[in-house]
């Protein structure tokens, strides 16, 4: 009997939780842990923290009665889901909305933060999850507070002229952390057709989008006829806005523009910098990065890796860049670029506007481009432009002009071109392995120490005025099939090849490799490795038997010590030296007495960060026959090695046959 009491109590304790909808009974949401007053009261500095959808609720009506909670916390305490089984992906702006709750965005100007587990160690930090969020154009209308530390899952979100999952409008915060899973964006257009839509944020006027990544997709709907998309940003129009460490894994697309990052930059400056874009853009004009950018930019260590495809001013990593000044320093476009209109580029489709200038510093194109007036770094360009150190080893294919890094430049500009390389292909008719088409009337273009390996000269086409070469090399592909390394290097040395900070030979082969493959800024902040100018350099020899290391490392900072070692194999059989600078006896002749820093063993420290290594260490009593290979290895400060490089001299007959530099 007592079994029986204690079932049928249990029984009444489960419908007292429940709600009765005709005959089919469901649990209700759990009862809200906050009250409207809660929020009524809340003072600059205080905290909510929303731990059900009943909390949201009252979060949502607070801020719908005019109430911007500005300077409280509202912190994430649990999970939520908002609409059961919400396929973000599949709804359209056209789907029913019946029985979805759905969220209208207002003024925020507090903060909103949903860490769940710090990190600690080796783990990571945990985040809470919010998903099936049906947005009638955003979370939030504007905030001047930050959002970090969330998982958005299953969101979908529509709105008129601005639509992102986020702010509609970001006034100066900072989105941090934040992650967006299966989501969509919908752009609905305003009476004249225009609208813009981002992941994160729709327009914002300043502000920071930092650690976050985006997967889902972004599209305008019916009716658009002028739209600005991105993964992260719709259209950044602010005194200055930055995309830090973000990926974007989204489909992106545009009626006129599309960026993988960013839309369009309309005003102020955008920075963008340790990012990538891996997802597919398309539309008019279409970049890996930025669509459509007419402000101050400048874009470092950041690569592309989605297909890019639009009708028109296509670009790996910006579309169309007009009316302001861009720099790109080690930089990436590692997928296919296609054009079926004009100007396709490996990194801009098409610039416009001679009174501005685009650098390029420490970039290269590995994929191919195609279209009209194509380039392996810019389709069709009217910027004045200094490259350095660049390669493209892409396919580039035109049906007009095509050159291996520009594939047609107008007139009044002032281009200038050092230690920069084409490896790839070029199909066109009219093409050029450096220019496809330069009209150079009242323009300066100067090429120094370059490589191009096709079966194109170097200018396609000039029509008017000059263009100055002063070591430009071309090859064909079947001439360098024929060469040695030791024979590449001799030939772009004496074209002016930097080798000391720029390029290295490998043992592979006659093709050159940068000195930045594999060297650049790690997105990891906090251990944050900066390469300058770290290379141990090749040899030269000054009489039979002896060989000088020469140029070696240069300005190295924030690092800790070098070790060396050096082995030496000839016929006297194997002799080792050590890190040490302990003397190494060949034949009977001491061969260093230190490999330190300009012979000082003591550790590098903050008074001595300009040292120059083994600037010149000469090794003499080398049999005839020998085999010479100096390993160094650059520690940091916590002396985590970071760097391992191994020169290997190889000598037959008291001569040098070959040297590497591994």
């Amino acid at each position: 009997m007592k079994k029986i009491l204690s079932i049928l109590l249990t029984l009444c304790m489960i419908l007292s939780t429940a709600v009765t909808l005709g005959v089919t009974t469901f649990a209700s949401e759990p009862a809200a842990t906050v009250t409207a007053d809660t929020f009524a009261n809340a003072t600059s500095g205080s905290t909510i923290t929303l731990m059900n959808k009943e909390d949201w609720k009252l979060f949502a009506a607070a801020l719908a009665g005019g109430n911007t909670l500005a300077g409280v916390n509202i912190k994430i305490g649990a999970d939520v889901t908002f609409n059961e089984n919400m396929d973000a992906m599949a709804l359209t702006e056209n789907s029913a909305t019946t029985g979805l709750f759905t969220w209208t965005p207002y003024a925020f100007n507090g903060t909103l933060d949903g860490l769940k587990t710090a990190a600690s160690g080796d783990q990571p930090a945990e985040y809470y999850t919010i998903s099936g969020l049906y947005l009638n154009g955003g979370l939030f209308a504007h905030t001047y507070g930050n959002i970090s530390n969330i998982n958005f899952e299953n969101c979908y979100s529509q709105g008129v002229n601005y639509t992102t999952i986020l702010a509609q409008h970001l006034r100066g915060a900072t989105i941090e952390n934040v992650h967006m899973t299966n989501c969509h964006v919908v752009g609905v257009p305003n009476t004249g057709g225009y609208s813009m839509a981002g992941g994160f944020t729709a327009m914002p006027f300043a502000g920071t989008a930092k650690g976050c990544s985006f997967n889902g997709k972004v599209e305008s709907g019916t009716g658009v006829t002028s739209d600005y998309n991105g993964g992260i940003v719709g259209q950044a129009i602010s005194a200055g806005f930055t995309v830090e460490n973000c990926v974007n894994y989204g489909t992106i697309i545009g009626k006129l523009n599309a960026g993988g990052l960013v839309g369009h930059g309309n005003a102020g400056s955008l920075t963008v910098r340790n990012s990538e874009n891996r997802g597919a853009i398309s539309g008019s004009t279409t970049g890996g990065i930025v669509g459509y950018s007419q402000i101050s930019l400048t874009v470092t260590n950041t690569k592309n890796m989605g297909e890019v495809t639009g009708t028109g001013n296509s670009g790996g990593l910006v579309g169309y860049l007009k009316n302001a000044a861009a720099t790109f320093t080690a930089c990436d476009n590692e997928n296919t670029v296609a054009s079926t209109g004009t100007d396709a580029g490996g990194f801009i489709g098409r610039t416009d506007n001679t009174a501005n200038t685009v650098k390029f510093d420490t970039c290269k194109n590995t994929a191919a481009v195609s279209g009209r007036w194509v380039g392996g770094f810019i389709g069709e360009n009217y910027y004045s432009v200094n490259m350095d150190n660049c390669m493209n080893s892409g396919t580039i294919t035109a049906t007009s002009w095509a050159g291996g890094l520009f594939g047609r430049v107008v007139p009044n500009c002032t281009v200038t071109v050092d230690n920069s390389v084409n490896l790839g292909s070029i199909n066109a008719t009219n093409a050029g392995g450096i220019f496809g088409y330069s009209h150079t009337a009242a323009s300066s273009i100067t090429l120094t120490s370059c490589l191009n390996v096709s079966d194109k000269a170097n200018v396609g086409a000039l029509n008017g005025g000059t263009v100055t070469e002063n070591g430009c090399v071309a090859l064909t592909p079947a001439a360098v099939a024929e060469m040695s390394a030791a024979e590449m290097m001799s030939t772009l040395w004496s074209a002016g090849f930097d080798f000391d900070e720029k390029w290295h030979m490998t043992a592979e082969g006659a093709i050159p490799a940068a000195l930045f493959d594999g060297e650049k800024a790690k997105p990891d902040t906090n251990k944050e490795i900066v390469y300058k100018g770290y290379q141990l350099g090749l040899a030269e020899t000054e009489e039979a038997g002896n060989i000088r290391f020469i140029s070696g490392m240069n300005n190295i900072e924030g690092y800790k010590a070098v070790g060396f070692e050096l082995i030496i194999t000839d016929a006297e059989g194997t002799h080792a030296g050590d890190e040490n600078g302990n003397p190494l006896v060949v034949n009977d002749t001491v061969v260093y007495t230190s490999l330190r820093a300009n012979g000082v063993a003591d550790a590098i420290t903050a008074a001595n960060l300009q040292c120059e290594f083994l600037s010149a260490v000469t090794i003499t009593g080398l049999s005839a026959n020998a085999v010479v290979e100096l390993t160094a290895t650059l520690t940091d400060m916590n002396d985590n090695v970071v760097r391992g490089t191994t020169v290997m001299i190889v000598i037959e007959n008291g001569a040098v046959v070959a040297q590497y530099a591994i």
